[in-house]
């Protein structure tokens, strides 16, 4: 038994979309090849004696396309339906674990990378979403570390307070006066577009 294999197979809006769109081609494609296929022959049975050895041969032949025609459509019909369902799985599955990690990053939570099952599509968005997610990560962390070294030393400077010499306090004043540069540098490297 395979665990934590998902069970549903329609889990989008957009996904439900995308099947009716290749239901509604082939739907065309088949009333276009009825209309080609059945209309001569129902015209040329209008135009023949009711009876005539023409008629009964169209008239044949309308009932053999009729008998055959239908059941091959719908088969096509089911077959490309289930074949959408399980195509556009594989590209809304990432697109829905896409928009997890979106609003994770909305609710300030940065999430591990995305791991996408054998067969998925969108690989290339994957894997460029999963650097942007490292580099956020590894970025997030180093001014989270900068920034609670700047409290110890503050607190360090507030526990020293009045009994320190001036030149410590100015020593550990000037340390992290230089480590603000460096959060702010770091801070720096993200900017906010229009």
């Amino acid at each position: 038994m395979i665990p934590n294999r998902r069970r549903t197979y329609l889990i989008d809006k957009l996904q439900h979309g995308f099947i009716l769109l290749c239901i509604s081609y082939v739907c065309f494609f088949l009333v276009v090849l009825g209309v080609v296929l059945f209309a001569p022959l129902v015209f040329g049975l209008r135009g023949d004696a009711a009876f005539s050895p023409a008629a009964v041969q169209k008239a044949d032949s309308l009932l053999y396309l009729h008998s055959t025609f239908w059941p091959a459509a719908l088969f096509a019909l089911v077959a490309i339906a289930l074949h959408a369902v399980r195509t556009s799985h594989r590209v809304v599955g990432p697109l829905y674990r896409h928009r997890l990690v979106f609003q994770a990053l909305a609710r300030g939570r940065i999430q591990a990378p995305i791991h996408l099952r054998q067969g998925d599509y969108l690989v290339q968005a994957t894997s460029e979403l999963n650097a942007m997610l490292e580099s956020l990560r590894l970025r997030v962390s180093e001014i989270q570390q900068d920034y609670h070294r700047q409290l110890e030393q503050l607190e360090k400077l507030r526990a020293t307070g009045d009994h320190a010499p001036k030149e410590e306090i100015a020593e550990g004043l000037a340390a992290l006066s230089e480590a603000a540069h460096l959060l702010a540098v770091k801070l720096d490297h993200f900017r906010f577009d229009r």
